[in-house]
C-alpha cells in the first residue's frame, strides 16, 4: 500500500499534468483565434473582389442594354423605310 507522501507526489504529478495541458490548451486556442482571425480577412478580400466583379458585370450589362437598343431602333427604322417605299410605289 503507497504511504501518504507517495500518494501526495502521484497527485502533484497529476495536478502538474492538469495545468500542463490546460496551458497547452490556452496555446492551441490562441494560435486558432488567430488562424480563423487570418481566415476572416481572406474571405473580406474575396467579397472585395466580388463586389469589384459585380460592379464591371453591372457595366456591361448596361453596355448590352444600350446596344440592344440601337440594334432595335435601327431595325424599326430600316422596316419603316421599308414599308415607305412599298408604300410610294404603290400609290404610282
Amino acid at each position: 500500500m503507497p504511504t501518504v507522501e507517495e500518494r501526495l507526489a502521484s497527485l502533484e504529478a497529476r495536478v502538474d499534468a492538469m495545468s500542463e495541458l490546460r496551458n497547452l490548451i490556452a496555446e492551441l486556442r490562441t494560435e486558432m483565434h488567430a488562424r480563423f482571425t487570418v481566415v476572416d480577412a481572406r474571405f473580406t478580400a474575396v467579397d472585395a473582389r466580388f463586389t469589384g466583379l459585380d460592379v464591371r458585370i453591372g457595366a456591361i450589362d448596361a453596355k448590352i442594354d444600350r446596344h440592344f437598343v440601337w440594334l432595335i431602333g435601327m431595325m424599326v427604322t430600316g422596316f419603316i423605310a421599308v414599308i415607305g417605299a412599298l408604300v410610294g410605289l404603290g400609290s404610282r
